[in-house]
């Protein structure tokens, strides 16, 4: 059987949305990975006033803004300042 890709991104978003109705989860900040999804994924955050960190963002920075604005932070690792091995950005 073949899926396409958009009946697995509905399904991760039906799966998402779910996770972020848990009345738990408003007690506990979240890790995401947002990777091709950052505007949507940002906007659904706040939505549901979930406290997140976002992981190894590489999304526009206007959504960066509007992520900080909702009270989300950002992780940072050494490998995403570093273009190759040993050079800084």
């Amino acid at each position: 059987m073949v899926v396409s890709a958009s009946v697995v991104r509905g399904l991760a978003e039906t799966v998402f949305d779910a996770l972020l109705a848990l009345p738990r989860l408003r007690d506990l900040p979240v890790t995401v990975h947002t990777r091709g999804a950052e505007r949507i994924t940002v906007q659904r955050l706040a939505d549901a006033g979930t406290r997140a960190i976002l992981h190894w963002y590489t999304g526009p920075l206007g959504v960066a803004d509007d992520a900080l604005a909702a009270g989300m932070s950002f992780s940072i690792n050494p490998a995403m300042v570093l273009r190759r091995r040993d050079e800084r950005c």
